[in-house]
């Protein structure tokens, strides 16, 4: 994915997971939704990596925000994290809230995507095996 688009490049229809508008870099290469969709509920998937708002010690994922703030929408986390035992899932987040609040707890307070589903989570601060070591 490229930068974010000026308004004589905006097209509604490129957009990344955050559904932000944005462009493609050279050699990019992008599908619809219903492809991906598709794939993983196909089982072509081994791996998923994706964004998490919150993830649990023991494996759980959020990646919705509370209702009434701005709403990012549940999306297809839930897919992606439906068959733990086939597709590998990492979870992508920064280690703390722009506030500060820490994003990796013993237990998620925000609606899970998946319980059990994390195989690793990966932060700024470096990755935890749901082993439940953490490596720098």
């Amino acid at each position: 994915m490229g930068p974010y688009p000026t308004e004589e490049q905006l097209d509604l229809d490129t957009i990344n997971p955050g559904k932000e508008t944005v462009t493609l870099l050279p050699g990019a290469s992008i599908f619809a939704s219903s492809e991906s969709f598709a794939m993983i509920r196909g089982d072509y998937m081994d791996v998923t990596i994706f964004g998490a708002t919150q993830v649990s010690w023991a494996g759980g994922i959020a990646n919705s925000v509370v209702s009434g703030k701005s709403v990012k929408g549940i999306g297809g986390a839930t897919d992606l994290v439906s068959d733990p035992g086939k597709t590998k899932v990492i979870a992508v987040t920064e280690h703390c809230a722009k506030g500060g609040s820490p994003k990796v707890f013993k237990q998620c307070s925000l609606p899970l995507a998946g319980a059990r589903a994390v195989d690793r989570t990966i932060t700024a601060g470096g990755f935890r095996c749901q082993s439940g070591e953490w490596r720098t």
